[in-house]
């Protein structure tokens, strides 16, 4: 969240972490949704993605415009692609939706082939979620097994933070927010297995195999010592 460079790197004690900048920019085109934190890349995001794809981080101590404007982040083009995990969903991102729809609902399948391309022949380590290698349309759904007041804390409180948001606005619209302590909402998160029966399925995973077998021999070798063009030494 605070894109803290210096954890990363041969003097920092990370290896890597996940990207939520390249997460971001990527859903702002993909969706065109720009509410809440998608508000910080809706100006120019085609730019801020070659910034993400050069750099690592988007906000390099530059304000942010969800956090009061305040400076987010630390310079990190000299950090390799390797330092950042880069994805197009997570359970986070998806599970905190209000509906939990996964990107297979929300953009369009050219938009979306091309970003899990991009996704997988990026230098930066690739991330799927569950049942992305094959185009799953399941809804991953934020579900918990509170009892009691907890359960109906939780339950209230997840609509209520909605409301802020213009498709939940209206109270009718945030009861169909699942409850989060109800079976159905779990089971309903199951991805299951891929069908190849299912043509839509099989494509995604057939290009899934491609792209990865292609990274394997052509990006994967290339990866030590890689830095940004303009990176300092």
């Amino acid at each position: 969240e605070q894109n803290t460079a210096t954890l990363l790197g041969d003097a920092g004690p990370f290896a890597a972490q996940w990207n939520d900048d390249g997460h971001n920019v990527l859903h702002v085109l993909l969706t065109g949704e720009h509410e809440a934190y998608y508000a910080a890349y809706a100006d120019s995001p085609a730019r801020r993605l070659a910034r993400v794809l050069q750099d690592g981080f988007c906000y390099q101590g530059e304000a942010s415009p969800i956090h009061d404007n305040a400076p987010r982040g630390e310079p990190s083009a000299h950090l390799p692609p390797t330092s950042f995990v880069l994805f197009l969903q997570n359970h986070d991102q998806i599970g905190n939706r209000a509906m939990g729809e996964r990107l297979t609902q929300l953009a369009h399948p050219d938009a979306l082939r091309a970003a899990h391309a991009l996704l997988l022949l990026s230098p930066q380590i690739p991330m799927l979620f569950m049942g992305e290698e094959w185009g799953a349309r399941c809804p991953f759904l934020y579900f918990t097994s509170h009892r009691g007041t907890l359960a109906d804390a939780v339950r209230e409180g997840r609509r209520r933070e909605f409301a802020k948001f213009t498709a939940f606005a209206d109270p009718r619209q945030r009861e169909r927010i699942p409850d989060p302590n109800d079976e159905h909402t779990y089971l309903a998160s199951w991805p299951g297995e891929a069908s190849l029966a299912d043509p839509e399925q099989l494509g995604w995973l057939s290009r899934t195999h491609a792209l990865l077998a292609l990274r394997h021999t052509h990006i994967v070798p290339r990866l030590a010592g890689a830095r940004a063009l303009d990176a300092l030494p």
